[in-house]
């Protein structure tokens, strides 16, 4: 398998991209939780 710049530059974003989605989720569940702890949904 030939790497080329263009391959790498692909990689890069598709890091990016994943990393991006992962701590935007993380950062959900982690409001959702504090949220939670500070009096629940009723609020």
């Amino acid at each position: 398998m030939n790497w080329t710049p263009t391959d790498s530059g692909q990689l890069l974003i598709l890091a990016m991209v994943i990393f991006g989605g992962y701590a935007l989720a993380r950062g959900a569940v982690i409001k959702a939780k504090r949220k939670r702890e500070e009096g629940g949904p009723c609020n």
